[in-house]
């Protein structure tokens, strides 16, 4: 969604006839996708503990309470904030950090899809390669590490006018490598908690890194 809402922008500005009926429409199909294409749970179960037929659930308050008393959770949730926190910094404040020294709106706007974009292929290549290699701490720490050096490299470029490709360039290392972070933490946070429902953990972690 935050990619395709990128990729809108520079649509948008480009063509400003029927905007009000483009938006219109772009709410009324998000409300049908969210109302009317959903299911309970996955085909394939996405961690081994959703596939436990015991199907152990603990009541909510115990499994607040458990969480409470997680240091690996607690860890994991900071990391999430901290994660969460860039990304929403990046996409709600990049344009203000990048047009006051000449880039353009339309600039801006590829960043973000670049982001976003990059950030998904991040996402299902970490997912693949923890899946048969099982190296989720080390890889966690690897993307990690990367992310926040992509981050650094975007923070030194972007005050330069003209480093179009290399401001890109970090966005994009960072989307991927950031993002790529992100399901690993899930699954990771998913194991560490068990039996503690899946919903009230992720939840939980959501929480954390909007705040």
């Amino acid at each position: 969604g935050c990619h395709c809402g990128h990729c809108q922008s520079n649509v948008r500005r480009s063509n400003h006839s029927h905007g009000d009926a483009k938006r219109i429409g772009h709410t009324a199909m998000s409300l049908v996708l969210t109302l009317f294409i959903w299911k309970n749970r996955p085909v394939v179960p996405p961690s081994p503990s959703a596939d436990d037929k015991r199907n152990v659930k603990l009541p909510f308050k115990e499994g607040l309470k458990q969480l409470a008393r997680n240091r690996p959770f607690l860890l994991m949730a900071a990391l999430w904030s901290i994660s969460i926190g860039n990304f929403n910094v990046l996409i709600t404040l990049m344009e203000q950090m990048l047009c006051p020294f000449g880039y353009t709106d339309k600039f801006v706007g590829i960043c973000g899809a670049a982001m976003s974009g990059t950030g998904l292929l991040g996402a299902a290549a970490m997912s693949i390669y923890v899946d048969r290699t099982k190296n989720f701490v080390s890889t966690l720490k690897v993307c990690y590490a990367l992310a926040l050096m992509c981050m650094m490299g975007y923070l030194l470029t972007c005050i330069h006018p003209g480093f179009n490709t290399l401001v890109v360039a970090m966005l994009s290392l960072f989307g991927f490598f950031g993002y790529g972070l992100l399901p690993i933490m899930m699954e990771l946070a998913v194991e560490v908690t068990y039996p503690v429902n899946t919903g009230l953990c992720s939840g939980i972690l959501w929480m954390c890194g909007q705040m």
